[in-house]
């Protein structure tokens, strides 16, 4: 047997085929085209188990598993409730699936991404099985990453005052979230502890960064007052992140921050700061991943 090469030409034909559960698929190892028995009645695909291989089966409970392992994988808490509770519905899981996905393209695209990157691992995995020589080709081009893709439909704006009544509230609402937990007035005491300035202002030195979705509006914001101590010593203070709970999970609050460094450095800033209220552990491991460590341990507990 001559040497098998897939491409990802062939790997999407595969994907394609083998969703398509009204047909019979086998790969031609010898033409390294993909054949359907309901076309080819004449070719002995049973006959000749060397050269047609028979590609996998996917049935209806296979996608269902597909489903759960992606809300299983979301970080978005809006979307992985709905759907969570679309897949113990009962009947017409697959329907009600779908109408949920569909309303976001961002979750839209990042459901299609993930299914054809596992779907990809079928394949994969079904080609080590009947494969001696297991070979890939992978000279194409290396797609973006699947954040990547999706964070490409959103664009940033900068210092837009007429959002400045939107962002208030935005930053109201990210309070309320933080410390829902908390009487108004120990959430007072913790916000006033945190940002001694009090509520969001468009003082000078204050610079607010939007992710925007295709259709122009505004699904997060990041806001940082800018500190001049002389001798080229000037810092950035991040007040506040905020992203809508739909657009979570996606990228978008690196994007905001990334692009708000980036915007920090031309204006030669060269340290940014924040502070984290406890409970926010995800968020220390998200600034860390942008180089922005803790230097500060703030301490509380219970006295008995």
């Amino acid at each position: 047997m001559k040497e098998i090469v897939l491409n990802q030409e062939i790997i999407d034909q595969m994907i394609f085929a083998v969703e398509n559960q009204n047909s019979t698929p086998f790969f031609d190892t010898e033409e390294g085209v993909l054949l359907y028995l309901e076309n080819n009645p004449d070719t002995d695909f049973e006959g000749n188990p060397d050269r047609y291989w028979p590609l996998p089966e996917w049935k209806p409970a296979n996608g269902f598993q597909l489903m759960k392992q992606f809300v299983g994988q979301l970080n978005n808490p809006v979307y992985q409730k709905k759907l969570a509770d679309a897949l113990q519905s009962g009947k017409g899981v697959f329907r009600k699936f779908k109408d949920i996905i569909k309303e976001s393209r961002e979750m839209e695209k990042k459901w299609l991404l993930f299914k054809e990157k596992e779907m990809e691992k079928v394949i994969l995995e079904w080609f080590e099985l009947f494969s001696s020589s297991k070979i890939y080709d992978t000279s194409e081009d290396i797609p973006e990453e699947t954040s990547d893709l999706i964070l490409s439909d959103f664009t940033i704006e900068i210092g837009n005052e007429e959002r400045w009544e939107l962002f208030r509230q935005w930053d109201s609402d990210a309070w309320n979230e933080i410390f829902q937990d908390k009487t108004r007035d120990e959430k007072e005491f913790y916000i006033n502890r945190i940002r001694p300035n009090g509520e969001m202002n468009q003082e000078k030195g204050s610079v607010v960064v939007a992710a925007l979705e295709p259709e122009g509006g505004p699904v997060g914001f990041i806001w940082c007052r800018l500190f001049h101590f002389g001798n080229n010593r000037s810092t950035a203070w991040i007040q506040q992140l905020y992203v809508l709970p739909e657009f979570r999970g996606i990228g978008i609050g690196k994007l905001l921050t990334e692009e708000a460094i980036r915007f920090l450095k031309g204006k030669n800033i060269i340290r940014i700061e924040t502070i984290l209220p406890s409970g926010r552990d995800f968020m220390e491991k998200f600034f860390k991943s942008l180089n922005i460590s803790p230097s500060t341990l703030w301490l509380s507990g219970e006295i008995s």
